[in-house]
């Protein structure tokens, strides 16, 4: 055996400071022969593609909500004509808070204002839809930035990380309208 490595199973030995190495017999332990698929230097690729993997999965979930019958363009809640109403009177020159009554913070109203312009060419529908679709762009971002913040744990924490942002019950719910939450 390599000094101070010990032997877990027959044909698996770990050296003290490094990853798991796999050997096919124990005729090899002299040369060890990493599979080169999980060898270290592959582990940033692993852990990019769990990233990509959560964010295609949450693409997808969003995708498919978006797309049922008048989830876009139709009436989902109360809270997304009011933000989005808001960003309307904002373009128009109207100040919230001075001009009218408007009890959250104004940055939902400013985010919204290039949709809220958009909306005197393609109509206030097309331009509420498109601010739905941003949203639902946002959940993506927020699942990136999930697996991103803990890729130095490795492919398998990145993966549980974003994953489990990519269907969890409460993101789901809020990406498919105008909300303050995504």
């Amino acid at each position: 055996l390599l000094e101070g490595a010990t032997t877990i199973f027959p044909v698996i030995t770990q050296v003290p400071g490094s990853e798991i190495s796999i050997y096919e017999t124990d005729s090899q332990l002299s040369r060890p022969s990493r599979i080169a698929l999980f060898a270290p230097e592959n582990r940033t690729m692993w852990t990019w593609i769990a990233i990509a993997a959560s964010a295609a999965l949450a693409a997808l979930i969003i995708g498919i909500d978006l797309t049922q019958s008048r989830d876009l363009t139709g009436v989902n809640g109360y809270d997304d004509g009011v933000y989005f109403g808001a960003a309307l009177r904002l373009v128009e020159g109207h100040l919230p808070y001075r001009s009218y009554v408007f009890v959250q913070p104004p940055g939902i109203a400013v985010i919204l204002a290039p949709l809220g312009l958009l909306a005197h060419g393609i109509g206030e529908d097309n331009a509420l839809a498109a601010a739905r679709c941003l949203t639902g762009l946002v959940v993506v971002v927020n699942v990136v930035l999930a697996g991103c913040l803990v890729r130095h744990k490795g492919p398998l924490v990145a993966l549980l990380a974003a994953g489990t942002l990519a269907i969890f019950p409460p993101a789901f719910f809020a990406d498919h309208t105008v909300i303050l939450e995504p």
